[in-house]
């Protein structure tokens, strides 16, 4: 208790308390933002986002391994018929001069991005086997375009077999494709020779290491949808902001985590100096060296104690003011941040006391070793 005492009486040691916890509340506000935004982006990928594979060879236990997965489909995947009558030929295909004018709908409206074909994964038990749904996506059509487009007939490959299918309506989604019968659904799943995935995540970063991992696949891999060409609707440019926001919040904790390490290792040596006279006289007094390291431990965990209290107690009030005035929803505290936190600095208080060199104390022209 007197040690205790002794510290609080410290100018040195207010000084201390308010260095880490301005660093230790920078940190967490700093990583309750990532969070915020993490979350935010998770959210919107779940309920907006997929990742589609297209490849050779079967990759589902592969798949599996990876974390956040919420479900994995199997699908057909189509050929267009570029010479089709009705629905044109995508920019750059050969189309006689004027020809796209007449004509309401267009290839490039099925295709996902970057990739010439249209995955299925969508059946409908009501729709007979050669009918099929056209999802509106990009070009919006009124009711009269709608009626034109209604029962006229579209013609797709399946590797080599050509299939003619009778548009029965065009629906507003926020996905580009088709839906088809699930009786020819399920005889065409049986008969392709390419697998065809469609993969629903919980992380968006997740999400992205897999297609950036099977991206770098040179062979058996025949489309891979990444995050950029994956349609998320209103919210596409708000993920990709966010995407480079998070970024520049991962750099900038790094910086501070970093930073908060460097200063609390000073912190340290600093505050032992400090108490040099102290340590001086309990050798003096007879104490050995491994008492005085044990109550300069006590002196930090103390410090220590009092600065993650004050940091949170700051922490939570700017939060509060902050989601009240940006009607945010930043998350209060982030336990497993603290925990990692408290955890480093108490080690690393322990080790750098426990590496100081306490010097012997001379008592009469003899030093006390003890």
């Amino acid at each position: 208790m007197t040690n205790i005492l002794s510290l609080l009486r410290r100018k040195t040691f207010y000084i201390y308390t308010i260095i880490l916890t301005i660093i230790i509340m920078v940190i967490l506000l700093f990583f309750s933002f990532y969070n915020y935004y993490n979350e935010v982006i998770n959210n919107m990928f779940y309920k907006n986002g997929y990742v589609y594979i297209v490849s050779r060879n079967d990759y589902t236990e592969e798949i599996k391994k990876y974390n956040d997965i919420v479900s994995i489909e199997d699908g057909v995947v189509f050929k267009p018929n570029f010479n089709d009558n009705f629905i044109v030929p995508i920019s750059g295909s050969d189309t006689a001069e004027g020809e796209e004018t007449n004509h309401l709908l267009f290839w490039d409206e099925l295709l996902p991005g970057g990739y010439d074909r249209i995955p299925v994964f969508d059946f409908d038990d009501k729709l007979n086997k050669k009918e099929v749904v056209i999802y509106e996506n990009i070009i919006p059509h009124s009711d009269e375009e709608i009626k034109r487009i209604v029962n006229n007939k579209i013609t797709l490959y399946l590797d080599e077999e050509l299939i003619t299918l009778k548009i029965k309506n065009v629906e507003k989604s926020q996905f580009r494709g088709i839906r088809i019968s699930k009786k020819l659904f399920d005889e065409l799943l049986k008969k392709q020779t390419l697998y065809v995935k469609k993969i629903k995540f919980k992380n968006f970063f997740t999400a992205l290491k897999m297609t950036n991992d099977f991206y770098k696949r040179e062979t058996n891999i025949d489309y891979v949808v990444s995050y950029e060409e994956l349609y998320l609707g209103d919210d596409s440019r708000m993920v990709y902001n966010f995407r480079n926001l998070i970024d520049t919040f991962n750099i900038v904790n790094k910086f501070l985590i970093c930073a908060f390490i460097v200063i609390f290792v000073i912190v340290v040596k600093n505050s032992i100096v400090d108490q040099e006279e102290s340590i001086n006289m309990k050798r003096f007094l007879g104490y050995k060296k491994i008492n005085v390291k044990h109550d300069i431990i006590i002196n930090f965990i103390v410090l220590d104690l009092i600065s993650y209290i004050l940091a949170l107690l700051l922490t939570n009030v700017s939060i509060i003011i902050i989601n009240k005035i940006l009607n945010y929803n930043l998350c209060m505290l982030d336990i497993s941040l603290l925990i990692k936190l408290v955890g480093v600095t108490t080690i690393l208080s322990i080790v750098l006391i426990l590496l100081f060199n306490i010097k012997p104390y001379k008592v009469g022209g003899e030093k006390n070793e003890v």
